[in-house]
């Protein structure tokens, strides 16, 4: 039963035939959308345009961190280490998927993991151990996004999570996190049907002196 509404110059319109009536004007926008348009800039940009307070990060690092081949490029010019990675679009894998597998072949070693560039959760996520692998796994990215990540996959590592946020012109760093999951890598499943995060976590995280790195990482990031 909820009426369609119009935002213009921050107040939201009830529209009645050709006449607006004002609805209400927020003090605020408290952002609690996950992924999509609520997380990738685009409703940040909305918000900004009509000069709302919001809670989520502005326009361009919300899209920064929301397209994983252009954070890595970011990371690039930080001097942070990366796994070998290789990007491509769907448009690229239709047309000559022979060239896009020769790239991915040749500058990476399987086993590989495939993501879809633009999407979070671990939705669209595969692991290749040889090329029939890593061909259903591109077409499985491609029905999610655009553009498509190959990349070198860890095998003897341990993930870890760090969070920040400002407050004034302080960052404000959290304690890390170490997701355990059930497979080989942190799936959809591991971090929403299971109630908890896969196998549990572990705060902070086990991986002793390397703790300070990740946040200092984190701060200089953010």
């Amino acid at each position: 039963n909820h009426k369609k509404l119009v935002l213009v110059s921050g107040k939201f319109y009830y529209v009645k035939k050709d006449k607006m009536t004002v609805a209400l004007k927020p003090d605020v926008v408290v952002n609690c959308c996950h992924g999509g348009e609520g997380e990738n800039g685009i409703l940040s940009g909305v918000f900004e345009f009509n000069g709302l307070p919001h809670t989520s990060p502005s326009l361009l690092p919300s899209a920064l961190c929301m397209d994983k081949a252009v954070s890595k490029e970011l990371f690039e010019n930080m001097l942070f280490n990366q796994v070998k990675h290789f990007v491509f679009s769907r448009k690229e894998w239709e047309r000559d998927s022979d060239k896009v597998l020769f790239h991915a072949e040749s500058f990476l070693r399987y086993p590989l993991i495939v993501k879809p560039a633009r999407l979070g959760s671990s939705i669209g996520i595969g692991v290749a151990c040889k090329r029939e692998d890593l061909i259903s796994a591109i077409d499985i990215a491609g029905e999610f996004d655009d553009k498509i990540i190959v990349e070198e996959k860890l095998t003897d590592f341990v993930e870890v999570n760090c969070a920040a946020f400002k407050d004034g012109d302080k960052i404000v760093v959290s304690e890390t996190e170490q997701p355990l999951s059930t497979s080989d890598f942190l799936s959809f499943n591991d971090k929403y049907s299971t109630g908890k995060m896969g196998g549990g976590h572990i705060i902070p995280a086990e991986i002793g002196t390397l703790n300070s790195q990740v946040k200092t990482l984190t701060e200089r990031i953010y």
